[in-house]
């Protein structure tokens, strides 16, 4: 027998079983040029079409490999993103205190200038006039509380605050004396903070529900309804109780024009 042998013939001595082979042909083939292993027909008789079969088997192997590798992508893309929204912090309300009684009018107007600056969706109190508290041989204040949401911290939202006091230029000579600004953040969601864990971020801030100018700008933005997280009496009752202290609504305002 002849057996091709790069691109040549191979014989075993057995003339009647000679076999050309070309190895470029997909299609072993006799002497005469016949195939071998001719194809199958169909039952309408198109040979082409059950001979083209593995070659279209092929690409539908290789089209399905495709598709199954981007699907695999897609959801894989879509789980991450799920998680990552998953993990993401949630948004909390937070409310800051504002007081001036040096330069008073110009100096909260870029206090809150500044804050926009960090929170461009920051909403604003009216201003009110309300004479010192615990040291009374100074000038008048201006106070007023602002309100958003975040995803930041506490802790980053302080710093913040103190970055801004030190611009304006805050430097009380003694403590509860008189300052350029002021910048206290009063609630962070429900938050409770005591001082054993940050005693420079109590939160809610310690003192806000004994001062009327703290709690009337206050009530504007808040559900005056809603409660104190830990006195658990409500912002209106607690304005209410601080009736007697002195807090004027004054004209100015700290809304964009």
């Amino acid at each position: 027998m002849e057996r091709a042998v790069a691109g040549g013939t191979r014989s075993n001595g057995d003339h009647h079983s000679s076999i050309k082979v070309d190895w470029g042909d997909p299609q072993p083939r006799g002497v005469k040029g016949k195939a071998l292993f001719p194809p199958q027909r169909s039952r309408d008789g198109n040979a082409e079409a059950l001979e083209a079969f593995p070659a279209r088997r092929r690409a539908g192997r290789r089209g399905v490999g495709c598709g199954c590798a981007f699907l695999c992508y897609f959801l894989l893309s879509r789980r991450q993103k799920k998680v990552d929204t998953k993990h993401m912090a949630p948004k909390q309300h937070f409310f800051i205190g504002l007081g001036s009684n040096i330069d008073s009018e110009t100096k909260i107007r870029k206090a809150a200038a500044m804050l926009r600056e960090h929170f461009p969706a920051l909403r604003f109190s009216s201003i009110y006039k309300s004479s010192a508290r615990e040291v009374e041989d100074q000038d008048d204040f201006l106070n007023a509380v602002a309100a958003c949401e975040t995803e930041k911290s506490p802790e980053e939202i302080h710093a913040i605050l103190q970055s801004i006091e030190q611009s304006l230029g805050k430097a009380p000579p003694y403590r509860f004396g008189p300052r350029t600004i002021d910048l206290d953040l009063l609630l962070y969601g429900d938050l409770s903070q005591p001082a054993t864990i940050n005693p420079q971020l109590v939160l809610p801030h310690p003192r806000m529900h004994e001062r009327r100018f703290v709690l009337e700008p206050l009530c504007e933005l808040i559900d005056a309804n809603t409660l104190h997280p830990i006195l658990k009496q409500s912002w209106k009752e607690l304005l209410e109780q601080s009736l007697d202290q002195e807090c004027i609504l004054t004209d100015i305002s700290l809304v964009e024009k």
